[in-house]
């Protein structure tokens, strides 16, 4: 488990955490896809459930809240 979240850590956060700045100009629907994308490849990185909420994928990756975290 700590390859998978240390590859999901190098290879995706750090691709959002680049683009963070832009993340005011884009579409809500695009926010929503990379919020998508984020959340899914957290939870395969975890091995938590479908079901689990946003924040608490945060808290047990240690990972800062992402942008939609509500």
């Amino acid at each position: 488990m700590k390859i998978i979240l240390q590859l999901y850590k190098s290879l995706i956060r750090s691709r959002l955490d680049y683009g963070a700045p832009v993340y005011g100009l884009a579409n809500k629907s695009v926010l929503s896809l990379l919020d998508t994308i984020q959340t899914s490849a957290l939870r395969l990185a975890l091995g938590v459930f479908r079901t689990s909420l946003k924040l608490s994928l945060c808290v047990e990756a240690s990972d800062p809240l992402f942008p939609s975290a509500d």
